[in-house]
């Protein structure tokens, strides 16, 4: 499914080409046909958390045909297996600071890419100067700070988040990260 969605629209996003934005998608149930319907949903979802996808659900209400809504038949509850599924992207609310777009700022001395290995985020730089990571979820809200070049991630939700590198010489790196939690 990646490599239709890449050659489709994705490679807009991935080569940071113009903001993408999917007018919408959405799903009834998560065992329609066979259970690939399940698949087909989570697996697009983490592909545009992955490469910072903008997009709105089909639909709010519960009488849509096709997909059922956001909103139970009472039109008060929402579905929560729905909202279970998409929080990870939920956006920031309009007018509060947002993670950088662009995936490589001022990288001078620094590897280009984070690595999560065992729920410790490290960056590699190739400086001997001392820094801070730091972890800021997409509204700018600082997450955790550790002193020198990785952190444990125990306690942080799955979503998508900007790891921030900053030595004393002023270097700093940037970068998005998806943590996802099974």
């Amino acid at each position: 499914m990646e490599k239709i969605w890449d050659e489709a629209f994705g490679f807009i996003a991935k080569n940071n080409i113009a903001p993408l934005f999917i007018g919408e998608f959405g799903i009834s149930n998560l065992d329609n046909y066979d259970g690939k319907a399940g698949t087909w949903f989570k697996t697009f979802i983490k592909y545009m958390a992955k490469h910072l996808i903008s997009w709105t659900f089909w639909a709010l209400n519960p009488n849509s045909g096709d997909t059922g809504g956001i909103l139970s038949t009472d039109w008060i509850t929402p579905v929560q297996w729905k909202i279970d599924n998409i929080k990870e992207l939920f956006a920031p609310l309009i007018n509060e600071p947002v993670a950088i777009r662009n995936k490589n700022m001022n990288t001078k001395g620094v590897h280009m890419k984070p690595k999560i290995i065992n729920g410790l985020l490290s960056v590699h730089p190739v400086t001997n100067a001392p820094g801070s990571l730091y972890l800021y979820r997409s509204n700018g809200a600082l997450v955790r700070k550790a002193a020198g070049v990785s952190m444990q991630l125990d306690g942080v939700c799955s979503g998508v988040y900007t790891a921030v590198w900053k030595d004393n010489r002023n270097h700093s790196f940037s970068s998005p990260v998806v943590i996802e939690r099974k």
